[in-house]
């Protein structure tokens, strides 16, 4: 498998399947920002309220090769395995396609992930142990708490700072390596390391 990170704002994503694994699986999307097609006879009361809101369209019926070509990214989540292969089938080469049920079957595999603002870590068995996947991710949850939303957001200003104001790439380098020491975490630290820096960097 190759890792990668999408950017799936503003792209059509097709969920077939309206149960609780198509549910999870269409709250990711919203939140990155996809325009999602949810095709099922049934769904669940949170695929519902999204419709009620506008946040997803909902096509009451089951579904057919038709439905696939058009979406960039599809996503079977049905408990029908001949109704998956059968969508399978009728996707593209290029297109994006997950069977949530068989992961080894599609063109790509949701790893289990969790984020911190900017920050995302995603844990993969490419499709061999999702309960493994998961218990890392949970393990590694909990090393990387809530605190690293704002650091993260520290270090990203930090590094366009230190590029904009430094052009010599060793002490760049320095500083860089600075703002990851363990007590940056700390917003006491890293007001100091913000005023080293503009005193440094300061215009007369």
């Amino acid at each position: 498998m190759y890792t990668v990170t999408l950017n799936i704002r503003n792209k059509k994503a097709l969920v077939v399947g309206g149960g609780n694994v198509a549910t999870r699986k269409i709250r990711h999307l919203l939140k990155e920002g996809a325009n999602v097609t949810v095709i099922s006879p049934e769904a669940t009361d949170e695929i519902k309220k999204w419709e009620e809101k506008g946040e997803v369209y909902w096509e009451k019926r089951e579904a057919n090769e038709l439905d696939v070509p058009s979406a960039f990214l599809v996503i079977l989540a049905t408990n029908n395995t001949e109704d998956n292969e059968k969508l399978l089938k009728a996707a593209s080469p290029n297109q994006l396609v997950n069977v949530a049920h068989k992961g080894d079957k599609g063109s790509y595999t949701v790893p289990a992930q969790f984020t911190r603002g900017d920050l995302t870590i995603s844990v993969s068995t490419g499709g061999g142990s999702p309960l493994l996947a998961k218990k890392i991710r949970d393990e590694l949850s909990a090393r990387y708490d809530e605190s690293y939303e704002q650091y993260v957001d520290f270090l990203n200003e930090a590094r366009s700072f230190i590029h904009e104001n430094e052009k010599q790439a060793e002490e760049k380098k320095k500083l860089l390596h600075r703002s990851l020491q363990e007590e940056m975490k700390d917003a006491y630290h890293q007001q100091l390391f913000w005023q080293a820096l503009y005193d440094k960097y300061k215009k007369d």
